[in-house]
Parts: structure tokens; sequence; C-alpha cells
């Protein structure tokens, strides 16, 4: 997630990292103010295969997997990925939710 906050961000953004815990989850969220997903991308954001809209062109290309890698990885430990943007130009935060304490990977594992 940090490494497509880089990515995306332009020359000069802000990227801000951020950990909120409490005595269930934490939270890590990364936040920038670059390019931000157009709202009707928002929801497939962490799908196989899923490449950027118009407002990412221009950065550097990938095969769209990384993020629904970020989200199997996640969910492989019981955790959770969200994505919030209020569209373009208006950055974009992604957020990791863990829970805390000991999970079993038989738990969470398919």
């Amino acid at each position: 997630l940090l490494s497509n906050a880089v990515k995306f961000t332009p020359a000069g953004g802000r990227i801000h990292v951020s950990l909120r815990t409490t005595a269930e989850d934490a939270v890590i969220a990364i936040a920038d103010d670059g390019p931000g997903i157009e709202p009707g991308s928002v929801p497939h954001m962490f799908e196989r295969f899923r490449q950027g809209t118009a407002s990412t062109k221009g950065a550097p290309g990938g095969l769209g997997l990384g993020l629904w890698l970020v989200r199997e990885i996640v969910r492989a430990h019981g955790g959770e990925v969200t994505v919030e943007s209020p569209g373009e130009q208006g950055g974009s935060t992604f957020s990791v939710r863990l829970l805390r304490g000991r999970v079993h990977p038989s738990e969470t594992m398919r």
C-alpha cells in the first residue's frame, strides 16, 4: 500500500501513515494527496487485474495484482482492507484493520 501511495502521489505530494489501536484491533491507514480514485472504481479496487483509471495515467504501470494480493494477505490474517476517496484530485486513504490478540491460522485460512 505504501508503494502504491508513493507511485501515485506526484512530486511534492504528501503521504501520511498512521496507526490506531484499541483493545480489539489495530488500524494502519495510508493517506495521500495524489489524484484520487473515481467513485465508480472504488468498489472494484481490490479485484484481480484491476488497473487504475484515467487519473492515474502516467504513473508506472503494473499488472493489477498488488491490491488484490494485499486484500488476500490481510484476509488470511483475519483482517480487512478498505479504501476511501472523495474522487479524482482528492487523494485516497487505504486502511488495514487487524484484530489484536492471537488468531489461529485455521480460523482464517480456507
